[in-house]
């Protein structure tokens, strides 16, 4: 029975087997490699004493009566060999279960690194993207807003489509054809003569053109006509006498709903005829006659004077020989013949605007006495009932001071101004020597309308 034991004791220790060191994680091959060297020499040890005590039952069976002394000692083993390796065996098998959440830490503690080495650019990147947005959004409202602006010319286009056929036949009206049209485009139009686009349009035209889309834009429902105020300055330059009758009428027809019109002109047909139209509006709002009712049309002038040296514009009551008669000789009459009965000293600057008024007085009063030299100032001048000395001082002034904003140097005398009176004195001087009782009755007429007082 004891061989049987030691038999299997020693096979027991041949079959024993390690694993390879090879598969363990490599800080702990050399300690395994400790505990495979130390668990192989118990192994041995183990094996070599049963072989021993093997050879000592056998020599005792073939010699039973005999004493048997035994061949070998016991040896000496490591009893914690096997348990040393099974522990790092456990320790082995725990990193592998372990290896995965290593590898996440490990993944963790890379990423960190690799946020750290590049943090600093990260928050540049950051900062730049930051930055685009606000830009972007800048630009959106940029967009936004330009578009809105967009949809409103659009709008504000479509709507100046809307009055095209109508300015068209405003046009046939005004200009006594239809050959110039407005024709509609998809955001507008364009002006055609004859139906090809119209090129060097005359003043007559443009004037016309704007005028009549001037007042038909007062019907544009954005503005109350009701309630507003309308001013006209000058509207009717380069206009023919037809074309300015038929211009007031428009603008008379037009306007007449407005609140308040302002009209400004330099031109003395305008001038009549709107001086007709308001005239006659007084008299309708004045029905009881009395002349107690408020008048709703007023007449007002620019007139000039200097101010420490400086030509300062004015505006005062319209000269009530021009209020009261259709002439413009009337008024220019009254201005030459205050100036000659004025005895206040005054700038000698006041005289450069008479010498335009007395040589526009002189050219329609001696267009009557001298038609044969219309044009010809000087001569008409010599053939008037009036002395050499006086005609050669009015000539003298104005022609040197009634052509243009620049006085020559060889022209520019003051004496010759500071004759201005005088001159004034002789031209009134002039009109009575040639026509007396034309004279007479002028100048009832300008002390009788307060122009001179």
């Amino acid at each position: 029975m004891q061989v049987t034991s030691l038999n299997l004791i020693q096979e027991e220790a041949e079959r024993i087997s390690l694993p390879n060191s090879a598969q363990f994680y490599e800080h702990l091959t050399d300690k395994y490699a400790q505990m495979k060297e130390s668990f192989s020499k118990t192994t041995d040890a183990v094996r070599q004493t049963a072989e021993s005590l093997l050879c000592d039952l056998k020599a005792k069976e073939d010699k039973p009566f005999e004493s048997q002394q035994l061949s070998g000692g016991l040896p000496t083993m490591k009893s914690t060999a096997i348990s040393e390796v099974n522990l790092l065996i456990q320790e082995h098998n725990r990193l592998t279960e372990e290896f995965s959440e290593q590898v996440a830490q490990s993944r963790e503690a890379l990423e960190k690194d690799s946020v750290a080495t590049v943090f600093s650019e990260f928050r540049k990147y950051e900062e730049d993207l930051k930055s685009s947005n606000e830009a972007i959004k800048s630009s959106e409202s940029k967009n936004a807003e330009l578009d809105g602006e967009i949809a409103d010319l659009e709008r504000q286009i479509s709507e100046h489509r809307k009055p095209a056929e109508e300015l068209n036949e405003d046009l046939a009206k005004y200009l006594g054809h239809d050959a110039i049209q407005l024709e509609i485009l998809d955001y507008g139009y364009k002006i055609v003569r004859n139906g090809i686009l119209a090129k060097a349009l005359s003043e007559g035209e443009k004037t016309a053109i704007a005028l009549l889309y001037f007042l038909k834009s007062l019907e544009d429902e954005r503005f109350e006509l009701e309630n507003g105020v309308v001013v006209l300055d000058d509207p009717v330059s380069s206009l023919d006498s037809n074309a300015l009758y038929l211009a007031v009428a428009f603008i008379q027809e037009r306007t007449k709903r407005a609140a308040q019109l302002i009209l400004l002109t330099h031109n003395f047909t305008l001038f009549k005829l709107a001086k007709r139209w308001f005239i006659n509006m007084n008299s309708e709002w004045d029905r009881d006659g009395d002349g107690t009712a408020a008048k709703p049309a007023r007449f007002y002038m620019l007139d000039w004077e200097y101010v420490d040296g400086t030509r300062t514009a004015k505006m005062k009551p319209l000269d009530p020989l021009l209020e009261k008669f259709e002439s413009e000789y009337h008024f220019l009459f009254s201005q030459i013949y205050r100036a000659s009965k004025d005895n206040r000293d005054v700038d000698l600057a006041e005289y450069y605007s008479l010498a335009n008024v007395a040589r526009r007085l002189l050219e329609m009063f001696l267009a009557f006495r001298s038609p044969g030299a219309t044009g010809d100032l000087p001569n008409q001048l010599n053939s008037a009932k009036l002395s050499s000395p006086q005609i050669g001082r009015i000539v003298k002034f104005v022609h040197s001071h009634s052509h243009g904003d620049f006085v020559g140097e060889s022209e520019h005398n003051l004496s010759m101004l500071s004759e201005g009176r005088q001159v004034m004195k002789d031209i009134m001087a002039l009109i009575r020597a040639e026509d007396k009782a034309h004279h007479k009755a002028m100048r009832r007429l300008v002390e009788k309308a307060g122009a001179y007082a």
